[in-house]
């Protein structure tokens, strides 16, 4: 999403409703992954609020616990064996072949495998292929299907370009050019499908006033639900993308 959303910089959070606790609280539970404790009375506007202005905490207190993720630490240590992309029904399998003597190198074996011959000992040199391959990958798959919502919709846009990027799963900018993650590619195709209108609404509206969100839930109306979930869609991201 833009960078004026302020629901991005809001860290993916599981949501826990209590009829005992009697304020909004944070916790960081065993493995890095982060909880908003909500009293049944106060809504989620005001927990996010909260939880928005803990950010800070959040990223020191996982600092000191080892990280973010609680697979992450494991998955930096193990070279990846698959990639399931959700978005396009693919799982990609990884073959590693031994080479002496040469630097890792990546192979599209057929659909659905991968080979690396060279590198299953060198892990930050797989998985910087890996990632390569992806963004390769995202943009054979996801500049078609926004070509194919601009013209369902009539909402035009100037150019796309496709990245790895930690946070933001899109934007656009004032002069109308999109640009995309390529880790979109794990995510459900409905929530991929949604960040591409909400981009390219954006063309029209580079806020997120009424008018934009009238304009977005007038081609999707399940926008909000959708836009809700989004927020939570880290967690199909595996661990090893983060590792390095």
């Amino acid at each position: 999403m833009t960078a004026v959303h302020d629901e991005e910089r809001l860290p993916p959070y599981r949501l826990r409703l209590s009829s005992r606790a009697k304020y909004v609280r944070l916790r960081i539970l065993p493995g890095g992954e982060l909880e908003l404790v909500l009293p049944r009375h106060v809504d989620l506007a005001e927990g996010e609020a909260f939880l928005r202005s803990r950010v800070d905490w959040v990223e020191r207190t996982r600092q000191r616990m080892g990280g973010p993720d609680g697979d992450r630490r494991l998955a930096c240590r193990e070279a990846p064996r698959r990639l399931c992309l959700a978005a396009t029904a693919e799982t990609w399998r990884v073959r590693y072949v031994r080479c002496a003597g040469s630097r890792a190198r990546l192979e599209e074996m057929g659909t659905g495998q991968l080979q690396i011959a060279g590198g299953e000992d060198d892990l930050a040199a797989t998985r910087g292929l890996l990632r390569e391959w992806l963004k390769r990958h995202a943009r054979r798959v996801l500049p078609e299907w926004l070509e194919a919502v601009s013209r369902r919709t009539g909402l035009g846009y100037q150019r796309v370009t496709v990245r790895l990027q930690k946070t933001r799963w899109g934007s656009c900018s004032s002069r109308r050019n999109i640009n995309l993650n390529a880790k979109l590619l794990f995510l459900p195709r409905e929530q991929v499908e949604y960040v591409l209108l909400h981009e390219l609404c954006h063309t029209r509206e580079l806020n997120h006033s009424p008018a934009f969100w009238s304009l977005v839930q007038g081609h999707m109306p399940r926008a909000r639900e959708l836009d809700r979930k989004l927020r939570h869609a880290g967690r199909h991201v595996p661990p090893w993308i983060h590792c390095d």
